[in-house]
């Protein structure tokens, strides 16, 4: 029995004795290294039967002929398979089992590459996408404001600001979303300074993520007495969202730095004018 023969045979008996997970586990490693779907079908299909020539891969799977070649050449290509003549015929078989790990591997550094080269380049198209006039995306419904705060999970590191009726947002939004909100937003380091209405009560002890703890990067203020508000606003990087919590709730995110800079004047007025306690 040929090499190639014994690595099939034995894959084949680990394949046969693992059972559905097995198979399972292969066809998800392929899809994550993006091998095609027929190609799968072909690279399981060899790695249960064994080798064979591509007229009789083809008969036995029920597959035409030009789609099982295009499936060998990818899966050759990526060094999944190998062929070898026999007879003037080429019988195709599966390569080194190493060759996953390979791909994987390779697919990890290219991918770790774009990662850094990504990093320099943000910082240069946030700057060339900033212009004086105001970008505006409108959401509607309660689904439509989570998407509005989802936006600013997008960032990292940064401070940011709000206005925020705090039990309008826990009848809105629900508790179980605003601690998910939450633990988010402290995964990705981003502070927040927020100031909640006049006579605001919140137990601390049941819905301790939004209190103004250290480990919950908040600083957290109340708005004078005669300051009352209802819709509420963010401001993140070039961005400030604002939403309403009415009967129809919606919300809308503009996108433009001078605007920001100003609702940040805003922020700031009242947070002077605001109080801890």
């Amino acid at each position: 029995m040929s090499c190639s023969r014994r690595m099939a045979t034995t894959m084949l008996y680990s394949l046969s004795y693992l059972g559905h997970p097995t198979k399972n586990m292969i066809e998800h490693i392929l899809n994550t290294i993006n091998i095609p779907e027929n190609a799968q079908k072909v690279y399981l299909y060899l790695l249960k039967y064994g080798s064979m020539p591509a007229r009789l891969l083809a008969q036995k799977m029920g597959m035409p002929r030009p789609t099982v070649y295009d499936a060998l050449n990818s899966l050759i290509n990526t060094g999944l398979i190998i062929s070898r003549e026999e007879d003037n015929k080429a019988i195709f078989s599966i390569g080194d089992p190493n060759s996953l790990e390979l791909i994987m591997d390779q697919k990890i550094e290219n991918l770790t590459k774009a990662k850094s080269e990504i990093k320099t380049l943000i910082p240069k198209l946030r700057e060339e996408s900033t212009t004086s006039e105001p970008r505006i995306r409108f959401f509607a419904g309660q689904e439509g404001v989570k998407k509005i705060l989802n936006d600013i999970l997008w960032y990292k590191g940064i401070e940011t600001y709000t206005l925020w009726p705090m039990n309008e947002m826990i009848d809105l939004l629900g508790a179980e979303y605003l601690e998910w909100l939450n633990k988010r937003r402290v995964e990705r380091k981003i502070k927040l300074k927020s100031i909640r209405k006049h006579g605001t009560k919140i137990n601390f002890k049941q819905f301790p993520y939004l209190a103004d703890a250290v480990e919950n990067l908040r600083q957290l203020r109340y708005a004078p007495k005669d300051f009352e508000f209802d819709m509420s606003y963010w401001i993140y990087a070039d961005k400030v969202t604002f939403i309403s919590t009415g009967t129809h709730p919606f919300g809308f995110i503009v996108h433009n730095k001078e605007f920001s800079n100003m609702q940040k004047t805003h922020f700031d007025l009242v947070w002077k004018a605001s109080k801890e306690k």
